[in-house]
Formats: structure tokens, C-alpha cells, sequence
């Protein structure tokens, strides 16, 4: 009896998210609080409500007066709040992953999503402060995939929507578009929304309103007097910023998108990929679709993964690719003149369109192939936004928060539509491997704290 009451416990669908706050909180009671900018947000508010303090932000830097609230608060309180509520926050995060994303078999495919947040960049808290990271990136996206929730009943047409959902999602809505980006985001996907209702012939109010809050939003980050001041500020990141074109900014966008993950090795990168060339291998035999479900992971596997150790001495011209990238992109007026600098940048347009082609073959004409582009392209977009910005370089991996979880959302899609056609075993198998995976990125991520 007891066997079985053990058996049982472990096939329940929530125990991946109990897993996953332990390990959570073991994380952030490791973490080195404050340090970097929670280190100016501790020290120069007099207090949580000091007005003054926030009236400067909003006039000299920041529109992200909600946000930094939160941020003083949480440096101003005692550590150990944080340090649990952030660990619960990561598990939301998970949880509305498989609210919004996980059909049925919530006890397997939430295993999946866990280990997948396992691999979630969390050293990169170090490089401008555990809190003030967390609160500025993770918390919107979180909050921001919460409020979908209701977003995603009403558009299934479920009447049972009741009122404190709606009341959370809304506060959930006001603090994630807070982030500009956010704001963007959940903006299209508002505005998107509201373009289906009315092809149905539908109509509700939460849609409507969530698409005024981000519009709110937004017009409100593109009138903060600091907002534009601060980029004045953040020139010195890049001092030739105003000086190069609309081109050369979009190509530094889209090469140093690209490259985080082609040109440097990326686990769920490499997961993504890989799911994407078992899905089509156990689908079509079509020699052509087996090639092009190749190519993500090859790329992913031989340029960033020792590829000048790899082919050096078999392909001395190949190895000559220089997938370096400058300040200045990958196009620069020192090379601009050479077909071969234009090589990298091919190979990396060249795989984000065929993983957009391999969405598409995997799940068809049909409604998630649109999510699942659709997620995709928000992701890229997530991250193109800061080709408009000096600090596209001084940010760090954070600003890849958005791309990271679209890649994320597609594996949880490509996994559940790769289990209609292979047995329980082959998942089963996969997840361990994954599992694994995510365990030692866990282990190194506590070594490096």
C-alpha cells in the first residue's frame, strides 16, 4: 500500500513544479545580494515610498516606475522575501507554460518544461544584480504569460472564467507592460487577438482592454522625459550609434540575435533543433525534408561547438569563416567589399528561414503552426528591438529572456506533437536525456554561485 501511495505521489502532474522550487530556492539562497545596480537601488532611496526618488527616475532615466518599485522594496526588505518569492515566480513561470501550451499528459510534458527552465540563463542575474534583473526581465514575462491565460480561454470560448482570474490577470498585465518590450509583445498579441474576435463576430471587454494597456504603455515609455535622456546617457556604449543607418543597425540586430545561438553553443538551442530534426525524421521520409531538418542542428553543432578544432586541419578554407562579430556587425567598411564576409550572415538568415520552413512541416496548415511561428517571430522581435538601442551590446543575454522562451514554447509543442506518433519509451527516453542535460547545467549553475 504504501509502495503504491509512493508510486502514485510521483505521477502526480504538479510534482515537476515542487522539484523545480526546490531547486529554485537552493539557487537564490546561494545568490550574492545586492550586488551591481541592486547595489544603487538599495543605497540611494531614503525608503520605499520615497516619491522624490521615483519623480527623478521617471524624469532623468526610466519610464519602469512600477518595476522599480518593486525593486526598492525587495532590497529594502529582507533578503530572504525575495529569495522565495523570485523562486515562486519561476515556478509561475513554468506553470503557465503548461497552462497555455500543454494540451493533456500534464504529469510527462511538465517534467519537460522543468528541465528546460533548469537551462534557463539564471547566472546571468550576475552581471547587473540578481533582483534588479529578475523584477525587470523575468516578473513581465512571467505576469505577462499569466494574463494569456484568461486571453487563451476567452479565445477557446470559456464561458467559466471567473472574476478573481480576471482581476489577477489584470494586475499581472499592469506590471508586465511596464516592460517596454513586454508592452510591444503582448501588444501584437492583444491587437491579434482582438482581429480574430471580430472575424468570429465576437467581442470582450478583457481583450479590449488589455490592447489599451499596452497601447497606454507604450505611449507612455515613448513620452518619458527620461527614457530619452538615458539614451543620450548610454551613447557611450556606442559612440558611433547615431552615425551608422537604419541598415547597418537592423544587420547588427539580427547578427548578434542570431549568432547567440548558431555561432555560440546554446543547450536549448541544441534541444530546439534537435527536436525539430527527430519530428521531421519520424514524419516524412522524404530525403530532402530529412536534410533540411539538419541543418539547425549541424549549425548549432559545428560552429559552436569547437568547429575551428573540428575541421581546422580537414577544411583549412571552411575554418577561415569569420564568425566574429564587431560592434559593427558582421558587415563592416573594412570588409564590405569580400563576398566571403558576407558568408556568416548568409549561414545565419539561412537557418532562421529554414527553422521557420520546419515549423511549418511539422504541424502543417493548421493553427499551431500559426503559434508556433508566431511565437517564434515575437521572440526575434523581442530581441530586434534593441537594434534601435546603444546598449544592444552592454545588455547582455537578458535581452534574450523573450527568444529564449519562444524557443522553449516551440519544444514544448514540437515534444507533444512528436509524441502522437512515438511510444511512451522513445518520450520517456527523451525526457532523461534532457533530464540530464538540465541536472548538470543545474550542478554548474550552483558551482558558479
Amino acid at each position: 500500500m504504501k509502495k503504491q501511495s509512493i508510486k502514485k505521489f510521483f505521477k502526480k502532474k504538479n510534482l515537476p513544479f515542487l522539484v523545480l522550487l526546490f531547486g529554485m530556492l537552493l539557487v537564490h539562497l546561494l545568490a550574492p545580494i545586492p550586488i551591481a545596480d541592486d547595489v544603487f537601488f538599495k543605497g540611494n532611496p531614503s525608503g520605499i515610498f520615497d516619491w522624490a526618488f521615483y519623480k527623478g527616475r521617471y524624469f532623468e532615466w526610466s519610464s519602469r516606475l512600477i518595476l522599480e518599485f518593486f525593486v526598492v522594496a525587495f532590497l529594502k526588505l529582507p533578503s530572504i522575501i525575495w529569495r522565495v518569492l523570485n523562486s515562486g515566480v519561476l515556478v509561475l513561470l513554468g506553470v503557465a507554460l503548461s497552462e497555455l501550451f500543454v494540451e493533456k499528459n500534464k504529469k510527462v510534458f511538465n517534467w519537460f518544461i522543468v528541465f528546460l527552465l533548469f537551462l534557463f540563463p539564471l547566472r546571468e542575474m550576475l552581471s547587473a544584480g540578481w533582483v534588479t534583473i529578475s523584477i525587470n526581465y523575468i516578473w513581465p514575462l512571467t505576469f505577462g504569460l499569466l494574463a494569456l491565460v484568461v486571453v487563451k480561454k476567452i479565445l477557446l470560448g470559456k464561458k467559466k472564467i471567473r472574476l478573481i482570474e480576471y482581476i489577477l490577470s489584470g494586475l499581472f498585465l499592469i506590471f508586465a507592460v511596464n516592460q517596454e518590450i513586454m508592452a510591444v509583445i503582448l501588444g501584437i498579441v492583444f491587437l491579434t487577438s482582438a482581429v480574430y474576435l471580430i472575424l468570429n463576430k465576437r467581442f470582450h471587454w478583457f481583450i479590449v482592454m488589455g490592447l489599451v494597456l499596452c497601447l497606454g504603455s507604450i505611449v507612455f515609455t515613448l513620452t518619458a522625459p527620461g527614457n530619452h535622456l538615458r539614451q543620450q546617457a548610454e551613447i557611450r556604449w556606442f559612440i558611433d550609434f547615431n552615425y551608422i543607418s537604419f541598415v547597418e543597425k537592423l544587420e547588427i540586430g539580427i547578427s548578434s540575435t542570431l549568432a547567440q545561438y548558431v555561432f555560440n553553443f546554446n543547450f536549448l538551442f541544441f534541444i530546439f533543433s534537435s527536436l525539430l530534426a527527430i519530428a521531421i525524421f519520424s514524419k516524412y521520409q522524404d530525403l530532402l525534408y530529412k536534410v533540411f531538418a539538419l541543418i539547425p542542428l549541424v549549425m548549432s553543432l559545428v560552429f559552436g561547438n569547437g568547429f575551428y578544432v573540428i575541421v581546422d586541419r580537414l577544411f583549412p578554407h571552411l575554418a577561415s569563416i569569420d564568425t566574429e562579430i564587431t560592434q559593427y556587425g558582421l558587415i563592416t567598411l573594412g570588409n564590405f567589399t569580400r563576398i566571403q564576409s558576407y558568408i556568416p550572415l548568409f549561414l545565419l538568415l539561412m537557418t532562421a528561414f529554414v527553422i521557420l520552413i520546419l515549423i511549418y512541416i511539422i504541424f502543417g496548415n493548421t493553427w499551431k503552426s500559426t503559434i508556433a511561428l508566431g511565437v517564434l517571430i515575437l521572440g526575434l522581435i523581442s530581441r530586434l528591438i534593441l537594434a534601435f538601442s546603444p546598449t544592444i551590446w552592454s545588455s547582455g543575454i537578458r535581452t534574450h529572456f523573450l527568444m529564449i522562451t519562444s524557443f522553449i514554447i516551440c519544444s514544448i509543442m514540437i515534444i507533444q506533437d512528436l509524441a502522437k506518433r512515438k511510444s511512451g519509451q522513445f518520450i520517456e527516453n527523451l525526457l532523461i536525456a534532457v533530464g540530464f542535460v538540465a541536472g548538470f547545467s543545474y550542478l554548474n549553475l550552483l558551482m558558479s554561485l
